[in-house]
């Protein structure tokens, strides 16, 4: 019985973010890669470089969609911030017509998809397991879907090149072992 030995060295045992990956997140138009290698790291920037939209993108990969509170770490309001506004990539309103009422400004429109990806790594048990989350817009609101998987899932590789449907990209995604 293994689960007795209190011998066994456990420091290196649970799940540790390896690596993290956006695609079409808030400013972040391109696959953006993030490489804790499994150790605590730092995240430091300018004002208005996305260190809060990071911290929001690993808090929709971890936190039920109904307990977060975006860019709290700014001190935003309560929905200052939501799905839709970083899947679209909301960076600024506009004052629009004659009642000068804001409007924003997206940069990408309704057709595009968003990917957010952690792939974790328990080096005591030697075990992988990637987290994503793909959102989409149908009608005007956002769709998604979650994808669990015991294998080193990328952005590049599993997640692009299946054309414009995203029920192919479910297909692509059921095929993987």
């Amino acid at each position: 019985m293994d689960f007795l030995n209190f011998d066994n060295d456990n420091s290196l045992t649970g799940f540790r973010l390896k690596t993290f990956e956006l695609l079409n997140w808030g400013t972040f138009n391109t696959i953006t890669k993030i490489e804790p290698d499994s150790a605590n790291s730092l995240l430091t920037g300018n004002v208005g470089s996305g260190k809060s939209t990071v911290v929001d993108a690993i808090t929709t990969l971890l936190v039920p969609h109904n307990k977060i509170i975006y860019n709290r770490a700014a001190g935003a309001e309560w929905k200052e911030r939501t799905i839709y506004s970083y899947v679209r990539g909301e960076y600024r309103t506009e004052k629009t017509g004659r009642e000068q009422s804001a409007k924003p400004v997206y940069l990408r429109d309704d057709t595009h998809y968003t990917v957010i990806l952690g792939h974790f790594y328990n080096s005591g048990y030697l075990e992988t397991v990637t987290l994503a989350q793909v959102f989409y817009i149908r009608g005007g609101s956002i769709e998604k879907f979650f994808v669990v998987s015991r294998n080193k899932l990328t952005i590049k590789e599993h997640f692009t090149g299946f054309g414009t449907d995203i029920k192919d990209l479910k297909k692509k995604l059921k095929n993987i072992e």
